[in-house]
């Protein structure tokens, strides 16, 4: 089964090797439609309203930090291109489909040495 993992930063939950590779939205689609298992770490509802409109799926809205990674899972990453700053700024902005960019990451457990 493989498993689409959504996330809107590109932050890195677990120890272990990540590349990042930013895709169109065509790639994301295409990414998710080859997924059998959808978990959503999105916690902004705009954000969640706009993946699930433009991937054509549900999008549960889930702030919780991700557990788990395997090398097998597709991890994409639905992103601002920018910070939103204020506290009023945040409750009152409503974002374009171009405030948005897109990455895969993959994911290694073992870890890199220092």
């Amino acid at each position: 089964m493989k498993r689409l993992v959504l996330m809107n930063s590109s932050m890195m939950p677990l120890e272990g090797t990540y590349r990042i590779r930013k895709i169109t939205v065509e790639e994301a689609r295409k990414l998710a439609s080859e997924c059998d298992k959808i978990e959503s770490y999105i916690g902004y509802p705009r954000t969640a309203m706009y993946i699930a409109r433009v991937l054509r799926i549900n999008v549960v809205i889930n702030r919780a930090s991700v557990h788990s990674l395997s090398e097998e899972d597709t991890i994409l990453v639905c992103r601002l291109k920018y910070r939103v700053m204020s506290p009023e700024e945040k409750r009152n902005f409503i974002p374009k489909d171009e405030d948005y960019e897109w990455y895969l990451v993959k994911y290694t457990p073992q870890q890199i040495s220092f």
